[in-house]
């Protein structure tokens, strides 16, 4: 899947049709979060299907293997808006190459770059004083 327009190359796990609509699926190992990075990244592949097809796409899914449920997605306006911003925000970070600061959530111990990151570290750092 690609978009020219967003600057988004990538695979989607699955691309189902029915009735004439079709739907980018994705599929999860775990359960569904708290967070919505689910739906961002099913938004963001519908925004490909609709540049690579011409067809406006509605509804995602996404599939969680702990719970085998499949989770509708709704493609509205507010999260087509949400997902675009965060495309904007991640290309800005790599053309210019500045980085936010890691601020520790407890989001930070799922995430396979915990070890690289530390950011609990950046805290530290910035609480750190020389002894006088």
């Amino acid at each position: 899947m690609k978009s020219e327009r967003y600057k988004l190359i990538g695979k989607s796990d699955l691309i189902e049709s029915a009735e004439g609509e079709i739907y980018p699926v994705e599929y999860k190992r775990g359960r569904k979060g708290e967070w919505d990075n689910d739906e961002l990244q099913v938004c963001a592949q519908a925004l490909c299907l609709e540049e690579m097809t011409g067809k406006t796409i509605a509804t995602g899914y996404v599939y969680y293997a702990q719970s085998h449920q499949r989770q509708l997605v709704e493609i509205s306006e507010v999260l087509r808006q949400e997902t675009i911003a965060t495309i904007n925000a991640i290309q800005f970070l790599l053309q210019t190459g500045k980085m936010p600061p890691a601020n520790y959530s407890k989001r930070c111990l799922g995430c396979s770059l915990y070890q690289q990151c530390l950011p609990q570290a950046a805290d530290k750092v910035l609480r750190y004083q020389e002894a006088s």
